[in-house]
């Protein structure tokens, strides 16, 4: 794994901006693209992490569409009652 620089963002436009720095990639709170760093798959310039951006964790569901924010858990979105009713082969894949 090679050397990168951290930022962390606190609104999105800091990420947004961050995000446009050539070799930018975003850490939305999982492991992932560390582990694919480690392996050598992803080798980011910039780590831009998005974790502690409010509302970036929210569902909104209406009847014909859903937005799931990037910091969404797979497990909210998956027991969530409005995805489960409206969108279940979404709430089914996420478990």
């Amino acid at each position: 794994m090679r050397d990168f620089s951290y930022f962390r963002a606190d609104n999105i436009e800091a990420a947004r901006n961050a995000a446009a720095l050539p070799g930018a990639m975003l850490l939305a709170g999982g492991t992932t693209l560390i582990d694919l760093a480690k392996c050598g798959v992803a080798e980011p310039s910039t780590v831009i992490d998005i974790s502690h951006i409010e509302g970036l964790d929210a569902i909104d569901v209406t009847a014909d569409r859903a937005v799931i924010g990037a910091l969404a858990r797979m497990s909210h979105v998956a027991d969530n009652p409005h995805v489960k009713s409206l969108f279940p082969a979404v709430s089914a894949a996420l478990w």
